[in-house]
C-alpha cells in the first residue's frame, strides 16, 4: 500500500463525511434508517458509516491518482495531498464537528458550548451559512410572488445547502490549513 494513501484520502473523505455526518445527526425523517440514536448500536453505526466513507475516499483516491512530486501548482498539491500536519488538523476539526453535532442532537449542555461553537461554525463552515442565509431572501420573494413553498422545495434547498455547502467548506478549510502549514 502506498505511503501517502491516508494523506491523499483526507479531502475526498471530508467531501463525503461532512454532509453524511450532518444528515446522520440532524436529518430527521430524511436519514432513515441511519439516524443517530444515542445507544451503542448508534455509535457503532456512526463508526461503520465513517469507516465506509474512508474506504470509499481511498477508492476515489486510487481512481484519481495524484503525483505530488510532479510539477503541479501549489493549490493542486494542497488539495490532492495536504501536508501531514494539515491533514491531522483537518481530521481534528472533523472530529470536533462530529462531537458538537452529537451534543446538539442530544441537546446536552447547550448553554455552555453553543455560544462558543456557533460563532466558530460561521468561520469553519462559511459556505454552508451563506447558502443557508440565502434561503431567507428566497422565502421572502416566494411570499411576495404568492408562491407557497412546498416540502419538496424545502428538501431540495436543504440538499443544496448540505451537499454543496459542506464540501465547499471542506475545500476552503483544506486550502487555508494547508497554506498556513506550508508557510510554517
Amino acid at each position: 500500500m502506498e505511503r501517502n494513501w491516508l494523506r491523499q484520502s483526507v479531502l475526498p473523505f471530508l467531501l463525503l463525511a461532512y454532509p453524511l455526518t450532518f444528515l446522520f445527526f440532524q436529518g430527521g425523517q430524511y436519514c432513515q434508517p441511519l439516524c443517530f440514536k444515542p445507544t451503542a448500536v448508534g455509535v457503532a453505526t456512526l463508526f461503520g458509516v465513517l469507516l465506509t466513507v474512508l474506504l470509499v475516499a481511498g477508492g476515489l483516491r486510487t481512481r484519481f491518482r495524484f503525483d505530488e512530486r510532479g510539477e503541479t501548482h501549489r493549490i493542486v498539491r494542497w488539495l490532492g495531498s495536504p501536508p501531514r500536519l494539515a491533514g491531522g488538523i483537518l481530521v481534528g476539526v472533523f472530529v470536533g464537528f462530529v462531537g458538537f453535532v452529537a451534543l446538539d442532537a442530544l441537546s446536552l449542555y447547550e448553554a455552555v458550548w453553543k455560544p462558543i461553537v456557533l460563532p466558530l461554525s460561521f468561520l469553519l463552515f462559511f459556505p454552508v451559512w451563506v447558502l443557508y442565509m440565502a434561503s431567507f431572501p428566497l422565502a421572502v420573494l416566494f411570499s411576495i410572488a404568492g408562491i407557497e413553498s412546498s416540502p419538496l422545495v424545502t428538501l431540495v434547498f436543504r440538499g443544496v445547502v448540505v451537499f454543496i455547502g459542506f464540501p465547499l467548506s471542506a475545500v476552503v478549510q483544506t486550502l487555508i490549513v494547508s497554506a498556513l502549514v506550508d508557510q510554517r
